[in-house]
C-alpha cells in the first residue's frame, strides 16, 4: 500500500512537471538553449536539419556556426546533404536559392496542372531518406516573399490594408500581391494566399506520414526587416494568421523566426506603427541589435546567434525533451544530526558532509521499490552521484556509518 501511494504521488508530480507541450520556438525559449540535458544534446548531434530558402535563410546556418564558436558544446557542420554522424549537428546547405515556387505557390495550380517544382521538397526528403541520412526537420526559410514586389489595388475591409507579396511559379505571378485565404482573391486577383503556404506544408507532412519518413515538416514565420509601414503591418497580420493556424493543432510545429528577432537578449521588444484613416496600428519589428549590420541574411550577428540558440532548443524538443531544465531535488528523510549540503552541477548530485569521518560506511542508491542501484564506500566529501545515468523518477539515498542518514531524491531528467 505504501509503494502504491508513492507511485501515485510520483505520477502526479510527473504529470505536473514533465507533461509534453506543443513545440513552438519563439523569443521565450532562446535563453533556454543551455538548459538542454546532455542526452538530448547528443540526440541533436545525430540530426540533419534544413531551412532551404533564398538570401534570408543564410542566417539559420550562420547562426548555428556562431553558437558553436561561442560554445563548443553545440557542434555543427554546414554542408550539402552530409552523411549520418553522431559527432555534430548537420545543417543542410543547398548552395542555391529555393524560393516560394518550390515550397508553396505550386499548390495554387489545379492538381493536374501542378508544375515540376511541386516535387522539389518531396524529392529532397525522399532522396535523403533513401541514402540513409533522413532529414530530421525541414522548414521554409522565407525571404521577402510575403511583403515585397506587388500589392493589391484594393484595401481589405477587415484589416484596412492592401496585400503585398511575390508569388513566382503561381498561376497569377507577376502583378498581384496575396492575402490570407481564397476569399481574398476578390481583392488580389491572385490564387496564392497564406492558406496556399499552409496547405502545401500540410501536404509535405502528409507525404512523410504516408511514406513513414521520420522527417518533421515545420511551419516558419518570415522576415521582419527592411520593409516598414503598410508592408510590414500586413506581414504581421499574415504571421498572426499562421501562428493561429499552428496553435489550432498541437501536433503542428512552429519555428517563429519573426518573433525571435523582435526581442533582444534582455527581453525588450521592439515595435513599429502604421496609420490609415486616423487609426494607428502597433506591431512587432526587428530590434536594432538583431538587425545589426545586415551582413548575415539581411540581419546582424546578434540576430543570427539568437536563431542558432533557438534551433538547438527546437531540435532537442523534437528529439523528445519536454523543455524543462534537468533538476535534482534532495530532501532529508532521516538524518541525525543534519550536517550536509546538497547541490547539482553538470548532471551530478553533490552531497557535502561537515564531518565525513562520521559517515565511514557506504553511500547506496535505491529505486523507490527498494532495488539497490549502486553502492560506493564513503572516503571523503563530497559524495557524487551521476544523475545523468538515471531516468526521471524518485529514489532513496542512504548513508551508513555512525551518522546514518536517508534522503529522498527526485531526478527530473526526461
Amino acid at each position: 500500500m505504501k509503494k502504491l501511494a508513492l507511485s501515485l504521488l510520483f505520477a502526479i508530480l510527473s504529470f505536473g512537471v514533465f507533461s509534453q507541450s506543443q513545440v513552438i520556438a519563439d523569443h521565450t525559449i532562446v535563453a533556454d538553449y543551455d538548459k538542454i540535458p546532455d542526452h538530448y544534446i547528443n540526440e541533436v548531434k545525430k540530426m540533419l536539419v534544413s531551412f532551404p530558402g533564398a538570401s534570408h535563410s543564410l542566417a539559420y546556418r550562420k547562426g548555428l556556426v556562431l553558437l558553436e564558436e561561442l560554445n563548443q558544446t553545440y557542434q555543427v557542420n554546414v554542408a550539402y546533404e552530409e552523411a549520418y554522424t553522431t559527432t555534430y549537428l548537420r545543417c543542410n546547405d543547398l548552395e542555391r536559392y529555393l524560393g516560394e515556387d518550390e515550397w508553396f505557390t505550386w499548390y495554387a495550380w489545379p492538381g493536374d496542372e501542378q508544375p515540376e517544382a511541386s516535387r522539389s521538397i518531396k524529392d529532397m526528403i525522399k532522396r535523403n531518406y533513401d541514402n540513409n541520412r533522413p532529414i530530421t526537420a525541414i522548414g521554409f526559410g522565407w525571404c521577402w516573399d510575403m511583403m515585397s514586389s506587388y500589392l493589391s489595388r484594393e484595401y481589405d475591409p477587415k484589416y484596412n490594408v492592401r496585400w503585398w507579396g511575390a508569388s513566382n511559379g503561381s498561376p497569377d505571378e507577376g502583378i498581384h500581391g496575396w492575402g490570407l485565404d481564397a476569399e481574398d482573391f476578390s481583392i488580389t486577383q491572385n490564387r496564392v494566399s497564406m492558406d496556399t503556404y499552409l496547405n502545401a506544408t500540410l501536404d509535405y507532412i502528409n507525404y512523410c506520414t504516408t511514406n513513414n519518413y521520420p522527417t518533421k515538416v515545420v511551419f516558419t514565420t518570415g522576415p521582419v526587416d527592411y520593409y516598414k509601414g503598410e508592408q510590414a503591418y500586413q506581414t504581421y497580420i499574415k504571421h498572426e494568421y499562421l501562428r493561429d493556424f499552428v496553435k489550432a493543432d498541437p501536433t503542428r510545429i512552429l519555428f517563429d523566426y519573426a518573433d525571435i528577432l523582435c526581442y533582444d537578449d534582455n527581453g525588450e521588444k521592439n515595435t513599429e506603427t502604421w496609420s490609415r484613416n486616423d487609426v494607428t496600428y502597433t506591431f512587432p519589428f526587428i530590434t536594432d541589435t538583431n538587425l545589426g549590420d545586415e551582413s548575415i541574411g539581411h540581419i546582424g550577428p546578434a540576430g543570427a546567434l539568437r536563431l542558432g540558440k533557438a534551433i538547438w532548443w527546437f531540435l532537442a524538443r523534437i528529439a523528445g525533451w519536454d523543455g524543462n531544465p534537468k533538476t535534482t531535488q534532495l530532501s532529508d528523510i532521516e538524518s541525525n544530526p543534519k550536517e550536509y549540503l546538497s547541490y547539482q552541477k553538470d548532471d551530478q548530485l553533490f552531497i557535502e558532509l561537515q564531518n565525513p569521518s562520521l559517515h565511514h560506511g557506504f553511500c547506496s542508491l535505491f529505486s523507490i521499490e527498494g532495488r539497490l542501484l549502486e553502492k560506493t564506500k564513503i572516503t571523503g566529501s563530497p559524495i557524487v552521484i551521476n544523475t545523468n545515468s538515471y531516468s526521471t523518477g524518485m529514489y532513496i539515498v542512504t548513508l551508513s556509518g555512525q551518522n546514518a542518514a536517508r534522503f529522498k531524491v527526485v531526478i527530473a531528467v526526461p
